[in-house]
């Protein structure tokens, strides 16, 4: 007899075998949240930039700290030179009031 005529056969047994398994099962469930730690500070390496640029920020801009920031990083720019200051204020100016606040 196959598998599929015993359990349409026996609808009974195959119910009361699922309610044992989900009985035996609850005090696991419980249990699996003790098992499972996603914990992003395992999960991620600290040699990503990403990561030391948060490190950093988080270190040096204590008082400017926020879950919602955004960073922009140049780089190979010249400080000094005009057009990358004009590129920067262009950006702030989009930037400020929309994304962020001054």
């Amino acid at each position: 007899m196959a598998w599929n005529d015993w359990i349409a056969k026996h609808p009974k047994k195959v119910l009361l075998a699922w309610l044992i398994v989900i009985v035996l099962m609850a005090p696991l469930a419980g249990k699996l949240s003790e098992v499972t730690n996603y914990s992003e500070e395992q999960m991620v390496s600290h040699h990503i930039e990403s990561i030391k640029v948060q490190d950093i920020m988080n270190k040096e801009f204590t008082r400017a700290q926020n879950e919602n920031m955004t960073y922009l990083i140049l780089t190979n720019i010249s400080v000094n030179d005009e057009n990358a200051r004009k590129a920067y204020l262009e950006f702030k100016k989009r930037v400020e009031g929309r994304y962020a606040d001054r």
